[in-house]
């Protein structure tokens, strides 16, 4: 879905776009980018049955 997506906090969503804008953001970082889509995931879904 297109609202799964990488937003944090305010500071580190800064920090974030600067090290993807500067080709620093790589494979050891994805694992934060799965952790935080999952958890929008898992909201969700535990929402459905409410």
């Amino acid at each position: 879905m297109s609202h799964y997506t990488t937003k944090y906090a305010y500071f580190e969503e800064a920090a974030v776009d600067f090290k993807i804008l500067s080709f620093l953001w790589d494979e050891k970082d994805e694992p934060k980018d799965v952790d935080l889509a999952s958890q929008l995931m898992i909201k969700e879904l535990a929402g459905l049955g409410k």
